[in-house]
Parts: C-alpha cells; structure tokens; sequence
C-alpha cells in the first residue's frame, strides 16, 4: 500500500449517465491505496434506466450509492456530496468522464504530498476526431476551447478552475463552495474559482485529464449554450459578482456594444443572418466565431428575472 498524508472522497455527481466504466477503474486503482480512497455517486433523479445500472455499483465495489428523489442541481449536489464525505479532501468527477491514466489517483496523490491546501485541477481531453457531423459543434468547442484552458493561465497568472476533474481539501470546500442559485449548466466554473482566488487558494493545472467520455448533439449543446448565456444573464442582474464577471469577454463585449448604441442594429443583423448562422453551426465545421456571435445576440437580448 502507498504512503499518502491524504485521503480521498471521489465524489460523481450522476444525471442519466451509467458509471458502471469509471467506478470500475477507481475502484480498481483505489484498492492499491486501502484506507485511502472512497467512492461517492450520487444521482440526481435520472431516468429509471440509468439508475437500475448504477444500482449494482454498491454492493459490487462497496461504493456509497444514493438516489434524490429530486432534481437539486449542478451546485447543490456536488455541495452534498462534499458534505457527506469522509476524506480530508474531495475528487470531483464528472459521470461522463473516462479514465485512460492507470496512475490517475497516484498522480493526485502524489501532488497532495506537496501542497495539501492547493486546488488541483487535472483537466479534460476529447478524441482525437469524431466523424458524427450531429455532435460536431461539441467536439470543436471541446478539442479547440475546452481541452486548451487546462494548458494556459488566466491574466493574473492563475490556473482556470474547471470543475470537471478538480481535487480540493474538505476544510477549504467548507467555506468556498458552490453557488446553489446556478442550479442549470453554466458558470459555476466561474464563480468558484473566483471565490478561490479572493480567498488566496492556489489553483494548480497538472497533467491529469479525463476523457470527455460522451458528445451531446449540435442541438442540445446549443441549448446548454443558451442556458449558460440565461445564467450569466442572471448572475449579472443580481448585482453578487461583478467583479469576476467583468473578467468574462462575453459581458465586456456586450457592454460595449449597448454604450455604442448599436446593439438593437447587431440584433437586427443577426436575425437577419439567422438561418445562415445556424447551418453553419448544425453542419461538420462549426466556425467557433459564430458561435461567439450568437452567444452576444443571446445575451443582448435575454430578458430574466431576479428572484
């Protein structure tokens, strides 16, 4: 059994996904450090047929397994997971994720012997191609945004916080966690790892990617992207985080644009150019700057409510 001053709560938040695959190899690797390492699942009122799969994953792997009976979202959940958990810190993993590292828990483990406190974020890779041209917006976007934050810094030098594949110490979570107002997809990544930053927690990137195990089709990611921009719209509006959200080009661009006044001209023009746009984005090469555009007409003229 390897040494370690750590152990580790893997937390997998689950909606409609079978796990059976990432269980099976954490449990696989965390046996080579017993005592060390336990899995949670938790599933947030997915289909019955997801949950008869994950069922099994208890009394096979001796994993914590539990259903809600509702949907409580994004944040929350993974907020109640870290609540139940015993290690001295969390592993938080998306249920789609797919571990290809035979050395995925040594690695995490290993950089907790040097700084227990810091964030660590191991990051996530897609395949190499993909020949579904009906997901192919999500595997651009993925291969040419998501997969590249991991490798660079933020302006200030710092690390982006991705909450897909992070590892982050209990007594810290207790008092930075997740914004349970975001319950959708979209933008959570943002305010956590600001609160991070105001409170002088060190992010870390190392090399320790995930698979992104699963590609949503042109359809349902342009209605995460929708989601994401409502979200931002929200947060915005609620006046809580300023600051970090000046940080997000999406707003400063927006800004603009209404201070120019001609932000009732772009949306003319957009829908003008609608149909074309929306090809483009449906066909097998997405151009990600149209993407971005639609992202700004959205955002211009979302209209939501605070609660």
């Amino acid at each position: 059994m390897a040494k370690s001053i750590t152990s580790i709560s893997i937390c997998i938040p689950i909606y409609n996904q079978d796990i059976k695959p990432l269980v099976r190899t954490l449990a696989n690797q965390a046996s080579l450090f017993a005592g060390f390492v336990n899995i949670i699942a938790v599933d947030d009122a997915s289909e019955e047929v997801y949950k008869n799969k994950n069922r099994l994953l208890e009394e096979k792997y001796q994993i914590h397994y539990e259903e809600l009976s509702n949907n409580i979202g994004r944040s929350a959940i993974r907020n109640y997971m870290a609540s139940i958990s015993t290690g001295s810190h969390c592993l938080f993993l998306d249920g789609d994720s797919i571990i290809e590292n035979p050395d995925f828990l040594k690695t995490y483990l290993d950089a907790l012997e040097k700084n227990e406190d810091a964030v660590y974020c191991g990051g996530t890779y897609f395949q190499k191609a993909n020949y579904d041209a009906n997901k192919m917006l999500h595997w651009t976007y993925g291969t040419k945004v998501i997969a590249k934050l991991h490798s660079t810094r933020q302006a200030d030098g710092r690390f982006h916080f991705m909450s897909s594949n992070f590892v982050i110490k209990k007594d810290v979570f207790k008092f930075i966690s997740f914004d349970e107002n975001i319950r959708e997809y979209g933008h959570e990544d943002t305010i956590m790892g600001y609160e991070l930053k105001e409170h002088q927690i060190d992010v870390i990137g190392i090399d320790n990617p995930v698979l992104h195990g699963s590609l949503d089709t042109n359809e349902v990611f342009l209605e995460k992207v929708s989601q994401s921009v409502f979200n931002l719209k929200k947060l915005k509006l609620s006046g809580h985080y300023e600051k970090p959200l000046q940080e997000i080009r999406l707003i400063r661009t927006a800004a603009k644009l209404s201070l120019s006044g001609f932000a009732g001209i772009y949306r003319w023009f957009f829908d003008a150019i609608n149909a074309l746009v929306f090809k483009n984005l449906n066909g097998d090469k997405p151009s990600l700057r149209l993407l971005s555009m639609y992202k700004l007409y959205l955002y211009s003229k979302k209209v939501v409510t605070v609660s």
